[in-house]
């Protein structure tokens, strides 16, 4: 009789962690859904920070989409837009989220150079903050933080 329950607890376990690891599959459960307002930092460049608006919908468990329309500006003078459309999005139990929008970018020389700019952050309640990254596949890659409002 000791044996069989000793087995039933064996079993157990896995189960357990099975159903635990399953939490995070499920994805985060609050709305991340909405219009965000976006500002932000640059890393290493006075005068330099990062303006827009993101759109995430059809969120379902663990994944949803962006729209993107993100500025860097110098100033008040915009040096480049992106705009991007149906970006994927991950979403995690935790709240965290990351997206990627790569297309092409049009430089303020008037040269195109591919671009990824990269997301990672976290919604609490209606603000979402984190951190991003634009490579452009030259020397540096520009990066800072983000706040967004919703």
């Amino acid at each position: 009789m000791a044996k069989a329950l000793q087995t039933r607890r064996w079993l157990a376990t896995p189960l357990l962690a099975v159903a635990l690891a399953g939490c995070d599959v499920m994805g985060y459960e609050d709305d991340v859904e909405g219009w965000y307002s976006y500002s932000g930092s640059v890393d290493h460049s006075y005068g330099y920070r990062v303006d827009g608006e993101v759109r995430i919908f059809g969120q379902r468990y663990d994944e949803a989409s962006a729209d993107i329309q993100w500025y860097m500006l110098d100033g008040d003078e915009v040096i480049f837009e992106i705009t991007a459309e149906d970006v994927p999005v991950w979403i995690d139990s935790g709240g965290r989220v990351r997206f990627t929008a790569s297309g092409d970018l049009e430089m303020s020389d008037g040269r195109w150079r591919e671009f990824e700019l990269d997301h990672e952050g976290r919604v609490t309640g209606r603000t979402m903050t984190g951190h991003w990254s634009l490579d452009t596949n030259l020397p540096s890659t520009d990066e800072g933080r983000f706040t967004a409002y919703r």
